[in-house]
């Protein structure tokens, strides 16, 4: 789903996004879990994306020095239209944030 993002300067860490778009999400609960795609980027930063079953949501985190208590973002997304248009914003945002730190 996230072969046309642009994650330089972060690495892919994990990929375990292997989901059929065309499907509606209620159908393809057997793909669906917390840990479904990572990028580690320089400085201690990470994207990470996962689905909730909790809330029914992909939630994207942005998180710094490993601290998952408090995210630097947690942004939570309905369906793969706005999980993709979030993920471009996250990327840029991480570029912001490299740039500053």
């Amino acid at each position: 789903m996230f072969e046309n993002v642009n994650f330089t300067p972060g690495q892919i860490t994990y990929n375990d996004f292997f989901i059929d778009l065309n499907k509606p999400l209620d159908f393809i609960a057997d793909g669906l879990k917390e840990d479904m795609f990572q990028v580690t980027y320089p400085k201690n930063l990470i994207l990470d994306i996962g689905w909730y079953s909790g809330v029914e949501k992909f939630i994207i985190f942005i998180v710094k020095d490993d601290d998952w208590e408090n995210p630097i973002k947690k942004i939570f997304c309905d369906d793969f239209n706005e999980l993709s248009n979030n993920v471009e914003e996250c990327t840029g945002y991480l570029r912001i944030i490299l740039r500053e730190l």
